[in-house]
């Protein structure tokens, strides 16, 4: 390979890690901004909205474990125990030792009258 060549190669590469970089920090910088605007509607008890920013943030980063589990405790606190629970275990099922889930997960199970289940979260949660 020719020297002209070897640098035209080096600038597509350096050209393609920028376009790349930028399309990942966009995202990320834009998840970020809806998760925070969930964390500070869900501080200032405006649910409805908080619910709506995590799923907004979910949708860039479907497997956030601390965006799904901030749609669960919103969920919670609009009493669609339900709801909380799917969230909690798609929080398990991506991060099984993040221990507060486990709690919450115990919580919303207590409010659906599932003592047995609500029981073997607690205990994971100790």
């Amino acid at each position: 390979m020719n020297i002209t060549k070897l640098k035209y190669v080096q600038i597509l590469f350096v050209l393609f890690s920028l376009i790349a970089f930028e399309g990942l920090s966009y995202g990320a910088g834009e998840f970020k901004q809806h998760y925070n605007k969930g964390i500070d509607f869900y501080k200032q008890g405006k649910y409805e909205q908080a619910g709506s920013e995590f799923e907004n943030a979910l949708e860039l980063k479907p497997s956030d474990v601390y965006a799904i589990y901030g749609l669960g405790n919103t969920n919670y606190c609009l009493a669609k125990y339900d709801d909380a629970v799917n969230n909690y275990l798609k929080a398990v099922e991506i991060n099984p030792d993040y221990e507060k889930v486990h709690y919450s997960l115990s919580l919303a199970y207590s409010k659906l009258g599932k003592k047995q289940e609500a029981e073997k979260h607690k205990t994971i949660f100790k």
